[in-house]
């Protein structure tokens, strides 16, 4: 295969680069594309969300107005001296007279307020209706069934009135006395009416900066409401489905999809209050027509600028090439020959390639020279399994070996000429590097240990041993190190001595760090004449968290508490976790006894607050009991098991709170 020349190379170098410059601009575009469509599904989430917010609560006030209707009903009965067997036996008028009153109720439901009995049939209407339908029996109506049962409001699902002839929502609440359901009250609203739901839709719709509407279906795929009224209560197409189910699983959900010959984004969200679903679609040559008017810019753009890029570089590299190729002519003649055998290139010209031919005499001459020095030193170190690095008599890098390479990460030619500095991490004593310059600039060797940074950043550890280079005249002319890596063994240490001290699971204390702190601080108030506590924490039933729930549960609920007591307490204070749920807090720097009070009643307070896992929401609460130095003991074993005893003398009690050590227990 045939090698190529310095102009192609430079020709193909550029065409690479200039390939690297197209593919950036692609990926540029690509990212642009990825974050206007992440700013697009967050802002109408969020738009989603706002209506969403104001369905829900439009048909919570709603049911809740249905609710507040029915309690007053029997409130009312009950101020005539009457229950309510008596007031629907025997005074309908009473309660019609009531319901007809309620002007504003008429207002929010159409006018249209029905009184059930408790097996279905109706017993009045507000205002009373003229097809006199009293008695006509609605039990067979789910909504009407799910009242019954579960004694609390209802909505029923969208039906067509027979009375408005129009989309229609009932609201159910039952009628409460004295526990036991009597009759059930029910109120009727007109979906299209712009007092319901279309005012909501219609503001939404408006403002929109993409949307082509807001559908809302219910859990069958039946258009409960949008701006089209008569659309209401149409099926929607089948391709839908999957999107509702998704949205049933997640609360929202997002897809591209292709419908009526174009791209379309479909956004879905769940209402909170009912089983509906607001779904919406947006056209992505709308959403994203600034990104397609910038894609073709840039595309035809690119053609011309590589057309006239291409002409221009061709025609430069032709006129600036010639007298390099013809040098390399004559150096590819001498390629055979040894650089001891070569004869110095003759110089007619004082131009660039003059001097290119001056500087390349000059290059031959210091590879000869060079080479019969480092294939002695090569041949010595190359193959060594240490890192072996020599430096001038100022730290410059005359030579690594290949395991110095591997080892920081930098090539060979990164290295040469550099100060040996680059590898300074910062994290290394200045006082080390002042020893071991004394050291060696005194011809003396010098064994130590650095921390190193290598070239991707990386810290590690190494051993080296440093020794100076004299010549014959007692000058030291360089110096010279053999590293070894030993990162895996500080970091074994290291782990070592993080396990002795901190609990693997919460990060807390162990109980050998904990007992070390309490020394301390029984020796600083000695000194101070000060007094600290010790919190002797158990958590309550926590064994039966464990049974029901599996100890991955268990250890959430740990790491919980620990989390919660760490936002509690100061820096000052150490938490410690003995083993299982047990806990102990060292509340250092005390002056009074009312700290200590609010301090604890916090922490009742916090492990008390629910903890939710897997869709479980767990109750814990803790025992503690407390001691405090020195009145309840001058050792840290004797504090800490005054507090335990403290700790179980609550939990044999109460539970659920903490208590002071006392020689009364």
């Amino acid at each position: 295969m045939k090698r190529l020349n310095l102009k192609q190379k430079t020709v193909c170098l550029v065409l690479i680069q200039f390939l690297i410059f197209l593919l950036f601009i692609m990926g540029m575009f690509e990212f642009y594309k990825n974050k206007r469509m992440d700013y697009i599904k967050a802002k109408e989430f969020r738009t989603l969300n706002t209506f969403a917010s104001q369905i829900d609560h439009k048909i919570d006030s709603l049911s809740h107005n249905v609710e507040i209707l029915a309690n007053d009903l029997i409130k009312h009965v009950e101020s005539n001296k009457l229950n309510m067997d008596e007031a629907l036996a025997e005074h309908h008028d009473l309660i019609q007279t009531y319901l007809n009153d309620k002007v504003i109720f008429h207002k929010i439901f159409d006018g249209n307020i029905i009184l059930f009995s408790s097996d279905g049939k109706i017993i009045l209407e507000s205002p009373e209706n003229i097809e006199a339908r009293r008695g006509k029996d609605f039990s067979f109506r789910k909504y009407f069934k799910d009242t019954i049962l579960s004694k609390k409001p209802q909505i029923s699902d969208i039906y067509i009135s027979t009375s408005l002839k129009k989309p229609t929502l009932m609201f159910t609440a039952p009628v409460m006395e004295n526990g036991k359901l009597k009759a059930v009250l029910g109120a009727r609203i007109d979906l299209m009416d712009d007092n319901a739901f279309m005012d909501i839709i219609s503001s939404f719709d408006e403002s929109s900066k993409y949307l082509l509407e807001y559908i809302i279906t219910n859990r069958n795929g039946e258009i409960v409401l949008c701006q089209d009224e008569d659309r209401i209560m149409e099926q929607m197409p089948d391709i839908f489905l999957p999107f509702l189910d998704n949205a049933r699983q997640s609360g929202n959900s997002f897809v591209k999809m292709r419908l009526f010959d174009d791209d379309n984004f479909i956004f879905t969200r769940t209402l909170n209050s009912t089983d509906w679903f607001i779904l919406t679609l947006i056209p992505e040559k709308v959403a994203l027509s600034s990104l397609f008017l910038l894609k073709n810019v840039i595309f035809w753009g690119t053609i011309i600028f590589t057309v006239l890029f291409l002409l221009s570089m061709m025609i430069g590299l032709n006129k600036l090439f010639k007298p390099l190729l013809e040098l390399t002519s004559h150096i590819e003649k001498l390629k055979d020959k040894d650089i001891a055998d070569y004869q110095p290139v003759a110089i007619s010209t004082d131009n660039e390639v003059g001097a290119l031919k001056n500087i390349l005499n000059l290059l031959i001459h210091n590879m000869h020279y060079q080479a019969s020095r480092l294939k002695l030193l090569s041949t010595a170190v190359d193959e060594n399994a240490a890192s072996v690095v020599i430096t001038d008599r100022y730290g410059n890098i005359e030579y690594v070996n290949n395991t110095f390479c591997h080892t920081t990460g930098y090539s060979m030619d990164e290295l040469i000429g550099k100060h040996i500095r680059l590898l300074k991490s910062g994290k290394t004593s200045e006082k080390i590097y002042q020893n071991l310059w004394e050291a060696i600039s005194n011809g003396k060797s010098y064994i130590c240990e650095f921390i190193n940074k290598k070239k991707n950043g990386e810290k590690y550890y190494e051993l080296n041993y440093i020794s100076p280079i004299i010549d014959k005249d007692g000058t030291i002319t360089h110096y010279v190190a053999s590293k070894v890596d030993i990162t895996e063994r500080k970091e074994l240490e290291q782990e070592l001595k993080k396990r002795a001290d901190f609990d693997t699971l919460t990060g807390l204390a162990t109980r050998y760090l904990l007992y070390n702190r309490i020394d301390d601080a029984i020796d600083y108030s000695n000194k101070h004449d000060t007094f600290f506590a010790l919190f002797f924490i158990d958590l309550d039933h926590f064994k039966e968290i464990n049974d029901d729930y599996g100890h991955d549960a268990g250890d959430i609920v740990l790491k919980t508490i620990a989390e919660r007591m760490t936002k509690i307490f100061r820096r000052t204070d150490v938490i410690s976790r003995l083993g299982g749920d047990e806990f102990v807090v060292l509340i250092n720097f005390l002056n009074n006894r009312e700290n200590l009070k609010y301090l604890v009643e916090k922490l009742v307070e916090n492990v008390k607050k629910t903890i939710d896992i897997d869709n479980k929401t767990l109750l814990v609460s803790a025992s503690i009991g407390i001691s405090i130095y020195p009145k309840d003991g001058v050792t840290s074993e004797d504090l800490v098991n005054k507090a335990d005893k403290a700790m179980y003398n609550i939990k044999n009690s109460t539970r659920d709170g903490y208590l002071f050590y006392s020689t009364k227990e």
